[in-house]
């Protein structure tokens, strides 16, 4: 459920001992500057599906005076006759992140005069579209810029879906009607530090995925660099960065002017309803996030710049005002802008696979340090069906040297529905301390395999069970057996190990018995026994498991039984 909270405002005190404190750098989307905007526009008629508004590239290198690149306004010539991309487009790769995926946290800047789809939270608003198109085929295909085995430097990531966390009202400091970059940047890490908005997340492997999408009332101007919002000359958007400092850790953000009727961003920022020209705009600088997350704090083409065309800008500018639609599981058709694939040569809003396709995220299942032969928490990846058809039921397995030390259990049990995903689990089991690694691999019939790296480290335990499995072999039935030897369990580490319980558990619990010399706790470098019966009451195979479950931390062991009635 998507709910709506209130916040209140931060205190000037918290504003400015971050402006002291921090150092925020911003990253913004390499966009087409102002001064050329509407230059282009023709004087006559272009033919019949054919656009005389020619594109214009962005003039500036990347990183000249570190500087911010913003999205421009536009004449409505130019969203109603769109110019085609150049034939040169090409996004490269140059080392830095993307997002594998993307979190938004919706922030409303406070009271105001918004457009009702902005500050709703049902379905169509802001916060539907970023919830539904996220988890769509707009993002399903983006995977063509994943940067898993790409050549150093590579931040090694997947692109999958993402979500919406949630929409948040907060009281700015200022109440200033205008209101500069540098103040939003301010604002959004005091609201995060005073714990008024979510604090940032990370993927599986530290890459932070939370973007913060803020959205302004009427009558706001916001200034960046000396262009304003919703002028001519001035900008619709632009998204950025904020680079660690401190305990708070790197986020993305993207501002969002007004756009209802006589802002100024009603004709100059699209062609459509109000909130298709919100939408749009939405898009364009959420993609660029995904595909470029760093890009202004990168000071050549160099990591932490993604992927970028150093004559065209990125994966939106070079298709700037190409609108297209996603019609999403809400049922909803919302407007988007078509973004540039390489795989494609074309500006599109969708991949055009029409077999079998599918993602599999994250690229890693890294599991911290597990005590030896105690079973982790399971750690989870996901399959995607990103094709144009029912993904088969996938293959899924383990391989790699220390295999045997990873189970799963998955609910890919069938076939994928269009667009549908299903889940695999891993858990983590070590029997000896030292790194481990091995190989998740899943292929489906007509598709390329794809595979997910386990790693963990196994590290001693503060108390050990010998023997680690115990086999009564034939046994009478109607009489007891005893096995050949105890169970002892041995305090390894500095401090008593309390023990918490100990259990028969398994399909033929029943059949055996104990009796122990443990009592609530061991002493450093002492030991106590436990003494196993089997009693079988039939003929057959009897399995169970000891428990021993030890409290402060020091985690659970077990010992096998087995045994066969006869």
């Amino acid at each position: 459920m998507i709910t709506r909270m209130a916040i209140r405002g931060v205190g000037r005190g918290i504003g400015i001992f971050l402006v002291l404190s921090m150092t925020l750098s911003t990253a913004f989307a390499q966009e087409l500057p102002p001064q050329s905007a509407d230059s282009s526009a023709p004087a006559t008629e272009a033919p019949a599906g054919q656009s005389l508004v020619r594109f214009i590239p962005n003039p500036h290198p990347f990183g000249v005076r570190g500087r911010p690149h913003i999205l421009p306004m536009r004449s409505p010539e130019f969203f109603r006759n769109a110019p085609p991309a150049p034939a040169s487009a090409h996004l490269t790769y140059y080392g830095g992140r993307v997002v594998s995926s993307l979190q938004v946290v919706q922030v409303v800047w406070g009271a105001g005069s918004y457009l009702p789809q902005v500050t709703s939270t049902s379905t169509p608003s802001i916060a539907s579209f970023y919830q539904d198109v996220l988890n769509s085929s707009y993002v399903d295909w983006l995977t063509e810029y994943d940067t898993v085995g790409l050549s150093t430097p590579t931040s090694n990531q997947a692109i999958g879906r993402g979500g919406f966390i949630n929409q948040y009202v907060i009281t700015p400091s200022t109440k200033s009607t205008t209101v500069d970059d540098s103040t939003v940047q301010t604002e959004i890490a005091a609201q995060i530090a005073a714990g008024h908005l979510p604090a940032p997340t990370t993927d599986g492997n530290g890459n932070t995925n939370t973007y913060y999408a803020i959205f302004f009332p009427n009558g706001t101007t916001i200034t960046q660099d000396g262009s304003s919002s919703c002028v001519a000359g001035g900008f619709c958007a632009y998204h950025g960065t904020v680079a660690p400092s401190g305990t708070l850790r790197e986020f993305f953000y993207g501002v969002h002017p007004d756009m209802q009727a006589g802002s100024g961003c009603d004709t100059g920022c699209g062609n459509g309803s109000p909130f298709g020209n919100y939408t749009s705009v939405a898009s364009h600088e959420m993609t660029e996030t995904i595909t470029d997350a760093e890009v202004g704090i990168a000071p050549n083409l160099a990591p932490p710049l993604a992927w970028y065309d150093v004559n065209n800008g990125e994966i939106g500018d070079i298709c700037n005002a190409q609108q297209g639609t996603v019609t999403a599981a809400d049922g909803v058709t919302y407007t988007v802008q078509a973004e540039w694939s390489n795989a494609q040569g074309a500006c599109v809003v969708r991949g055009t696979s029409a077999g079998p396709a599918f993602t599999l995220t994250p690229s890693s299942l890294p599991f911290s340090s597990q005590y030896v032969y105690e079973t982790s928490t399971a750690h989870v990846a996901t399959v995607a069906n990103t094709g144009g058809v029912a993904l088969p039921m996938p293959t899924v397995t383990i391989t790699g040297t220390d295999h045997a030390l990873f189970s799963k259990s998955t609910t890919c049990t069938g076939a994928i529905a269009l667009g549908k995903s299903c889940t695999i689990s891993v858990k983590f089991k070590p029997v000896s301390t030292g790194s481990k690694t091995a190989t998740l691999n899943v292929s489906v019939a007509g598709t390329v395999a794809k595979t997910v790296a386990l790693t963990g480290v196994g590290v001693a335990a503060p108390y050990s069970l010998s023997p680690r499995s115990m086999a009564f072999g034939n046994c009478m039935h109607a009489t007891t057996c005893k096995a050949p030897t105890v169970i002892t369990v041995k305090n390894n580490g500095a401090a008593a190990v309390p023990i918490g319980s100990l259990a028969l558990t398994g399909a033929s619990h029943a059949l055996f018995s104990k009796t122990t010399t443990c009592g609530t706790s061991i002493a450093v470098g002492k030991s106590c026994t436990i003494s196993v019966s089997f009693s079988p009451t039939a003929a057959g195979a009897a399995t169970a498991s000891l428990n021993v479950n030890a409290g402060g931390g020091d985690g659970s062991q077990s010992v096998a039984l087995s045994g066969k009635g006869t």
